[in-house]
C-alpha cells in the first residue's frame, strides 16, 4: 500500500487529536519546518517547543512529537 502523506500532512492530522487530551488542551499548533526538519509545538501563552524529526518515518515522527511535548 502506497502512502503519499507528508510530514506536514501528519502534523495537521495529529494536532486536533492531541488537543482533545487534557494534558495538551493548550496546544495551539504543530508547525512543520521543511528547511530544518523540525516541528514547532506552539502553546497558548507563546511557549514553543522545537522537535527534531529529521529522517523520521511518519510513525517515528508522531512518537517523537508526543514524547517531546510530554516532558
Amino acid at each position: 500500500m502506497e502512502n503519499n502523506f507528508t510530514k506536514y500532512d501528519i502534523c495537521r492530522a495529529l494536532l486536533p487529536v492531541l488537543k482533545m487530551t487534557r494534558a495538551l488542551c493548550d496546544l495551539e499548533d504543530l508547525e512543520y519546518h521543511v528547511d530544518t526538519e523540525e516541528v514547532h509545538a506552539v502553546f497558548k501563552g507563546g511557549y514553543t517547543k522545537k522537535i527534531n524529526v529529521a529522517c523520521d518515518s511518519g510513525l517515528a515522527m508522531i512518537k517523537d512529537i508526543v514524547n517531546e511535548i510530554e516532558l
